[in-house]
Formats: structure tokens, C-alpha cells, sequence
């Protein structure tokens, strides 16, 4: 959430105050809509109790028509005769500390005729006009009778929480208590300093920013004019400046906010620079709120200081003065604060909120030429300063709606990781409303690991399935509510506070001219987010993620790349905890035939239009179509099975249907049963044998003793009573329009469906297939895909125009029904 605040100081609301000025001014910040109003004292030119109180009932007002807080810390014009003689009045502290003031309010109203605020008639500090006794009574208390209807000044509170928009703000008061004559020095009093650290100790909220106020300089005015001896600096100094300035730097203040030298001003200030938990803050003066300041152009200013959902600040400094009015067009950015720096800060306060860090933490993502994910998760110098919190550490894995985990590739980093570190997987996940399911695996850790110098692990798995290679897979797996639909993706979710994360991503010769690029994602809570048992930033689907474009340009500059392996890597310090980085880039598009595609579509509709109310058994369909079938079979057999004794042979024919993404049966002939296929089997695209070689248009075989576990078989639910018969041996065949019949990987678009051929026997023909082939296997594969192509074109001739079938019976139903 973006944070606006608006510094006003140095109001000096008096002789020389511009109430036409005022109004300008206040109308500019209205504009900006500010969530704080911070007045960094001098609201008046003399500590006069009804300019006070009509200084609080202006500036609540202005605060509360904007919905702000209100937050102010006295000057010494609030405090003392011209600011610097006489004792300390506390006109103050009994009118701005205490928040009902509505008594001595409407007393006022009574004795001077006139609604309180930033008004002609105050300006002149006016007095009432009152009888003996009243006037009497006006002596004794020190003004009208409205002043003694004030309560008491009660205890100031040093720390306002903000809990709203997650804001910290200190208040302190620079002016002397004792001393009678200080001219306009100041000095934050011990005792203040100490019941500022008891309190700041005692917040155990995180706060997202750290502002203190105060009202004179922490640090010399470097733009002050010279020549003066009032207003010098020896006259204006904050004499323990250096006492503050070291206990803000300890409780980690992001700004300083202060007034007094009617000079705007900006530095930054790191007491520590060469420790890496070094806190650099941000010390913000602003000039005069809305003095007469005859031919001065830039005579007052005020601040506008913005800190972004990410926390960067920017501070923008509004100058006006002789007869000129704030201008939006004539802003000035003083500052915008470098990103390193706020990451800096960002993990600064990850560290106040986890006890675990980690030094470096390393993905790397390869992709496969089949859409399949291999990752190597690396993480090095783990420690935390609770050990006795964490026994076991869960990672989850998000797979994408058609992949699935591939457990057997599972394998923690024995020789890496520290001793006695142990890894277990957990049971998947339910799919979420977009069909995407985690895997988790829990690491569990040694005692005492995490303490002694942090310790380490690796662990590599798989997800098979996981990506869309072109573009057109994009199209047809689209979901409406993926908004990344066009684009594929790694990502890491940073869980805790990391000194250094690289993310590595291989990509695959199909993918090489594709062009990767970061992309980071706050959650909108961020960075109230939860944390969860682990210690680690709560994941919550309910939060949605948006673009920090600031920071995805500024880590986008860290790209590497190497062209030998086709790798990208982004190396990100101090990556901000919550966020979510990913690495994205967009599929290819591979030319299309806008004839060829509409062509294929109609082929595909007609077997699925002849499929409903059948079966896959051949039986169930026109005889001259189960004869095309029968033959590619027999055929099939002869070329490829053993023919041995106690051999199991499947064959089926798959279409694609757009509508399930996925590859349905629709002739099929098993030599163990005569039972169909169940009708609502379905081979997602890229999944199994057939998936595969459809997505891929290529010839796929797969054995079970060779198999890479990245492609798996879909088991099919047996009918009731059927026997299930494990296949050792599979041949896929893609099928596709007769332009791309002899091309060896026609593109997905323009193909119809897949024959398959599968077999209980360990030596057939498919074995074969992973070795270099001869010329005589390859003939024989060539002429199984020219019968597959032959026996679907020739069903799809019969399907569309049926009145060329001269046999109207079932082929094989010797009763004559269909």
C-alpha cells in the first residue's frame, strides 16, 4: 500500500502568516490525498493560548476533511516568548496532547464571537471582550476564561503506531525545559530519550516505516544564508544532535522529519555503512508553511513524501512564496531513494520479523524439449536465531494443471547437504480451482544445525508436463482465469529473509530464440503478510499478486546469459521477502494454414460426432469402418508383437478433442477381452504415451525397463471383473492431415489423433526403437504410420459420406444391430 505524507512546519501563524497563501497550500495537498499530516512545529509565532487553540482546530480540520492523522511536536515559537526568552509556557501540550479540548472550544467561541482557525481575526491574537470579573479572571489564569476549561498537559505520548497503513512515528521535543534564555537552540531532554527507547523495545508489531519528528535540525543547514548572527547556526543548534541522530539509528527510522531553519533541505545518513544490517536514513527539513515573503519566489516550501507499496521513498518539495501559489508543475524531487537501498532496509526488517536467513539460495530450472521441469533447489548458510523452533523445515511445488510430480525423480543432495539432514515427500494436494495441485517435501533438520555456522541441502525433482512449448498449446490449455495465458513461467516465492538468490533457467534448441525476462510480484498485503508455522511469509490464495514494475526494471539488469547451454540467470540481492519472481517468456508460434487447420477440425468432429452413443469396440461401428481398423491391427501385430506365447496386445485409435484437451478412444482392440474402453478414459494432452507423440508430432516409444519416469502410461479403469495387464512396451503414432502425412514432426494443429500399439512381451520391435535403427525396422515403422494414416482417412471418407458404406451392417454383430 502506497503511503502519502504531507510535512508542513514553521506555520508561525501570526502578523506575517497568508491566510489567501494558506488556502492555496492546503487546497495542493488536498490533491494529494496523504494518509499523515505531520506539522513539525512553530504553529505559532507566539505562545499565545487562543492562536493555539485555533492553530489545533485548523490543522484538525484540514487533517480530518483529508482522512489523515494529525501528528505535530512543538517549536520553540510554540513554547517561548519570541521563541527564545522566558520560561517554558505549556499552552502547548495542554491544547494539541489532549484530545478533548471541546469545552474550552465552545468558551471561546462564546468570548471572541469568531469559529476558531487560521483567520483574519487570529492572526491579530485578539482579546475578548469581558466584564470585571471575567477580566479578572482572564489575569489570573493567563488569558480569556476559555484557557481555564483546559485539562491539564497530560503525559505526551512519544510513539504513535499507526496500525492502518503500518507507520511508526516518533515525536520528539527539541526545546529546552530550564534554561530561561536559549535564544533558539535546542535539546531533546534524557529523560525523553530513555522513555523514548523503553517504548520503542517494548513494539514488538512490525512496522513497514519508521519516521521520527522533531523540530529543530539534526544536522547542520547546508543552503542557509549567510551573514546573519540571529538565525545562525550557533544560535539554531540541536545541541545532542549526536545523541539522537545514534538511537534513531539504532531502532532502525527510516526519516527524520523536522522544520525550524525555514530552510528545506535533504541528506542521508548511515552511522554504519560498513555493516551489512547498516540503516541508511532519510533526513528531511521543510521551509516555511505560508509566510509573507515578498519577492521571494521559493520563500516557503512544503513536503509531499511518498513511500511506495515496495517501501521506496521519494520525497517532492513544493516552493512558493511572493505572490505565487504552490504549483504542482513546479514541484521539485529532491529525492527518490536508490532501490539497493531499499531492499537494504526491507531485509532489514525481514530479519526483525524471521528467525530464519538464509546466505544464498539457488533455483535452476531446466526445461525439456516435452514440457517437462527439472529443479535443482540449493540452500546455502541456513541459520536462525531460535533453534529451538524449527525441527523440519516444508517446501511445496505447484505442478501445472496437466503435469503431475514425478516422484521417482526425487533425490536430496546426500554428498551436499550438512550431516544428518533428512527429506520425505507428502501426500499431493487437492487441485485447486484452476487444476493446479503442490507436492511438498519436508526437510527434516538436525539439532543444533541451524546455530552452529547454518548448514546446507540440495534437493533435485521433476515435474512432467508442466509447460506449453508453442503457442498453440497456450490456446487450447487457456482457462479464463489465467491471466497469463500466452506465457509460461518459473517462479520462487521468497519465504524468509535471502542475502542472494539466483534463479537459472535452461531452455531446450526449441526454445532457444524465445526472449526470458523477470518479472516481480508483490502480494497486496505486503508487507503485513502472515507467517506461518515454518516461519516463513504465509502464502494466502486469497491475496493477489501485482507487478512491482519499479523493482522488476531495476532486477532486470542483472541478466546473464550462456549461450552454450542456453542458459539465463537473474542473480537478485536481497530479494524482498513475500514477493514472488518469476522468470517468464512466451511460447513460439509455429506458421499456420488457416485451410489445412479448419480441415483437421472438421476431421476431428466427425469421428467425435460418431463416437457419441458408441463404443471403442469395433463391433459397435459400421462394418466397412471396422474393417479399415481390423486390418491396420492385424497388420500392426504381424510387424511389430512377438507373437509369443502368453503376449497381451493392445491397439487403439485416439482422436483429439479440443473441448477436454485431451485424447479420447475411439476404436480400440485388446486380445485379452472384447470389452470396450470406459467412454470417459481420456489422455490429457502431453501426458502419456499418446499425449506425448500428438503434442510433439513424432513417433514415441517407450519401454518400460528404459523409461525416464517422464513419461508414464495413463491407466485406464478396468471394467468390472477385467483382468489389468501391465504393458512393457508402447509405440505411439501421431496422425495427422495427408499435407503433413510424410513430415517427421508435423506441428499439433494439423494432426487428427494417434494410433497406438502396446504389448505384455519384452522383445518386441518397440525395444528397438531407443537403438540406432536399421533400415529394415525403419521401413517397417514407416509402414505402420502409413497404415495408421491410410485406415483413419479411409474412416473419416466413410463417416462423411456414409451413403458410399454398401455394407449398413455392424461388421462382426451377426445379429445385424449397430
Amino acid at each position: 500500500m502506497t503511503i502519502r505524507i504531507a510535512h508542513l512546519s514553521d506555520l508561525h501563524f501570526g502578523e506575517k502568516f497568508n491566510i489567501a497563501l494558506w488556502r492555496a497550500v492546503k487546497d495542493e495537498i488536498k490533491r494529494s490525498k496523504p494518509e499523515l499530516l505531520i506539522v513539525s512545529g512553530d504553529m505559532v509565532d507566539h505562545p499565545s493560548p487562543i492562536q493555539l487553540l485555533a492553530a489545533k482546530c485548523e490543522l484538525r480540520s484540514f487533517a480530518e476533511g483529508m482522512n489523515a492523522r494529525l501528528i505535530v511536536v512543538p517549536g520553540n515559537h510554540d513554547v517561548k516568548s519570541g521563541g527564545w526568552w522566558g520560561r517554558r509556557k505549556d499552552w502547548f501540550e495542554r491544547i494539541f496532547y489532549n484530545d478533548d479540548t471541546s469545552e474550552a472550544e465552545a468558551i471561546a467561541m462564546r468570548d471572541f464571537g469568531e469559529p476558531l482557525g487560521f483567520t483574519e481575526f487570529y492572526r491579530n491574537d485578539p482579546k475578548p471582550t469581558i466584564g470585571l470579573l471575567d477580566g479578572l479572571k482572564r489575569d489570573l489564569v493567563g488569558g480569556s476564561s476559555f484557557a481555564a476549561h483546559l485539562p491539564d498537559a497530560p503525559k505526551k505520548p512519544l510513539v504513535n503506531q499507526t496500525g492502518m497503513n503500518k507507520v511508526l512515528v516518533a515525536t520528539l521535543d527539541s526545546n529546552s525545559v530550564g534554561k530561561r534564555i536559549s535564544f533558539a537552540t535546542g535539546r531533546v531532554d534524557d529523560r525523553e530519550l530513555e522513555a523514548l527507547q523503553a517504548e520503542l523495545r517494548a513494539i514488538t508489531d512490525p512496522y513497514f516505516l519508521r519516521i521520527a519528528v522533531i523540530h529543530h535540525h539534526v544536522l547542520p543547514i547546508a543552503f542557509a544564508k549567510a551573514g546573519r548572527i540571529l538565525g545562525s547556526e550557533p544560535l539554531m543548534v540541536l545541541h545532542n544532535a549526536g545523541t539522537v541522530l545514534s538511537i534513531l539509528s539504532e531502532h532502525r527510522f527510516d526519516i527524520v522529519l523536522h522544520g525550524h531553519h525555514h530552510v528545506a533541505q535533504f541528506a542521508r545518513l548511515d552511522l554504519s555503512p560498513s555493516d551489512e544490517t547498516g540503516h541508511t536514513m532519510a533526513v528531511v527539513s521543510a521551509g516555511c508553511g505560508a509566510l509573507e515573503t515578498e519577492n521571494d519566489a521559493e520563500g516557503n516550501c512544503f513536503n509531499l513524501i511518498t513511500v511506495a507499496a515496495n517501501g521506496q521513498i521519494e520525497v517532492e518539495s513544493f516552493r512558493y512564496g511572493g505572490g505565487a501559489t504552490p504549483n504542482r508543475q513546479k514541484r521539485y524531487t529532491i529525492y527518490r531513494e536508490p532501490l539497493t537501498t531499499t531492499k537494504r532496509r526491507a531485509s532489514i526488517r525481514a530479519r526483525e520479523r524471521h528467525s530464519l536467513h538464509c546466505r544464498t539460495r539457488t533455483q535452476h530450472y531446466r526445461i525439456t524439449e516435452t514440457g517437462d521441469l527439472v529443479i535443482e533447489s540449493t540452500l546455502e548458510g541456513l541459520t536462525t536465531n531460535d533453534p529451538t523452533q524449527f525441527h523440519h523445515r516444508t517446501h511445496s511445488v505447484k505442478v501445472a494443471r496437466d503435469g503431475w510430480f514425478v516422484d521417482a525423480l526425487f533425490k536430496p543432495d546426500r554428498t551436499f547437504s550438512s550431516p544428518g539432514v533428512k527429506m520425505t515427500m507428502s501426500p499431493a494436494s487437492a487441485p485447486t480451482s484452476r487444476g493446479e495441485h503442490s507436492r511438498n517435501f519436508i526437510v527434516d533438520l538436525p539439532d543444533d544445525s541451524l546455530r552452529n555456522g547454518g548448514m546446507n541441502y540440495r534437493v533435485r525433482y521433476a515435474c512432467a508436463n508442466n509447460f506449453n512449448m508453442t503457442r498453440w498449446e497456450c490456446i487450447e490449455r487457456k482457462r479464463p482465469e489465467n491471466d497469463v495465458w500466452d506465457k509460461e513461467y518459473v517462479g520462487f516465492r521468497v519465504p524468509h529473509p535471502i542475502d542472494v538468490l539466483d534463479i537459472h533457467l535452461q531452455l531446450p534448441d526449441s526454445l532457444r530464440d524465445v526472449r526470458p525476462y523477470l518479472q516481480c510480484l508483490a502480494p497486496d498485503n505486503y508487507p503485513a503478510y502472515e507467517l506461518d508455522a515454518n516461519g516463513d511469509a504465509k502464502f494466502q490464495s486469497d491475496v493477489k499478486l501485482h507487478v512491482d514494475t519499479g523493482m522488476t526494471l531495476h532486477e532486470a539488469s542483472t541478466l546473464s546469459y550462456q549461450l552454450d547451454t542456453g542458459t539465463c540467470t537473474f542473480r537478485i540481492e536481497k530479494p524482498l521477502v513475500g514477493y514472488q519472481y518469476r522468470v517468464l517468456w512466451e511460447p513460439p508460434s509455429t506458421p499456420e494454414s488457416l485451410t489445412i487447420r479448419t480441415e483437421v477440425i472438421d476431421q476431428r468432429h466427425a469421428i467425435l460426432n460418431a463416437l457419441s452413443g458408441r463404443t471403442s469396440c469395433a463391433s459397435r461401428w459400421p462394418a466397412r469402418i471396422a474393417r479399415y481398423f481390423e486390418l491396420f491391427a492385424e497388420e500392426t501385430e504381424r510387424l511389430l508383437s512377438r507373437r509369443a506365447d502368453g503376449e497381451n496386445r493392445s491397439i487403439e485409435f485416439f482422436v483429439y478433442d479440443s473441448q477436454e484437451t485431451g485424447l479420447r478412444p475411439f476404436l480400440a482392440r485388446r486380445s485379452w477381452t472384447t470389452e470396450p474402453l470406459a467412454g470417459d478414459f481420456l489422455v490429457p494432452l502431453g501426458r502419456g504415451i499418446a499425449g506425448v507423440a500428438f503434442r510433439q508430432g513424432r513417433i514415441v516409444p517407450w519401454v518400460k525397463q528404459r523409461r525416464s519416469h517422464l513419461i508414464e502410461p495413463i491407466p485406464y479403469a478396468p471394467a468390472p471383473g477385467e483382468h489389468v495387464f501391465e504393458m512393457h512396451n508402447i509405440l505411439a503414432i501421431p496422425i495427422c492431415h495427408p499435407a503433413y502425412a510424410r513430415t517427421d514432426r508435423p506441428p499439433p494443429w494439423a494432426c487428427i489423433g494417434v494410433a497406438c500399439f502396446a504389448s505384455t512381451a519384452d522383445g518386441t520391435r518397440v525395444a528397438r526403437l531407443l537403438e540406432p535403427m536399421d533400415k529394415k525396422l525403419t521401413e517397417q515403422i514407416l509402414i505402420v504410420r502409413g497404415l495408421a494414416h491410410a485406415a483413419i482417412y479411409a474412416i473419416i471418407r466413410s463417416l462423411e459420406f456414409p451413403e458410399e458404406d454398401d455394407d449398413k451392417g455392424t461388421g462382426g454383430a451377426s445379429n445385424g444391430e449397430e
